[in-house]
């Protein structure tokens, strides 16, 4: 029996989704895949797999389903070699789940300049907002005006993540009652 690309993806799904033992010219191939399922698990793959290019990734960006586009999203947080573009155009989705995975995907990208958090910060979904302060822990380049207007959230979660954030960067809580006594 010969096994071809397909069903030997069909049993990497319905074993929990391990493609590590997959050559990379397979996860390629399965890039256009016409299931969604493979088209995500080859971006979620390739947040750990290096061997996997960067276009194919950049390629699945666009991809209509956004479940794919989330798990590129994520991807990208361990993936410097995807151009910056990339990032800075999944924020742009309709879609809250993948705004929340760019800004995640944002905290450990520190090569890529904060105006994409910023503008995340003022999201209409609150999740949104919040992954953007808990981004503020590590990414000490967002503006100040931009974690007091997060503070200020009308949203618990959000807030909550602001002083945490405050907190790893060596803020306390009289310090940022300052800072935002300062900008109002």
């Amino acid at each position: 029996m010969k096994i071809n690309l397909k069903m030997r993806f069909a049993a990497v799904l319905t074993l929990g989704g391990d493609t590590s033992k997959l050559p990379p010219e397979d996860l390629v191939s399965a890039a256009a895949s016409p299931d969604w399922r493979v088209r995500q698990a080859v971006a979620q793959a390739g947040a750990s797999r290096t061997d996997i290019p960067a276009e194919t990734l950049v390629a699945l960006a666009a991809d209509d389903d956004c479940d794919v586009r989330q798990a590129v999203a994520q991807a990208l947080a361990s993936r410097t070699d995807i151009p910056a573009e990339t990032l800075v155009a999944l924020a742009a989705s309709p879609d809250w789940r993948v705004r929340q995975a760019v800004a995640q995907a944002l905290a450990s990208r520190t090569d890529i300049p904060a105006e994409t958090l910023v503008a995340l910060a003022a999201d209409d979904d609150c999740d949104v907002r919040q992954a953007v302060a808990q981004a503020g822990a590590s990414r000490t380049d967002i503006p100040a005006e931009t974690l007091v207007a997060l503070a200020a959230d009308d949203d618990c979660d959000v807030r909550q993540a602001v002083a945490q954030a405050g907190a790893s960067r060596g803020l306390t809580e009289e310090m940022l009652r300052m800072l935002m006594e300062a900008v109002a």
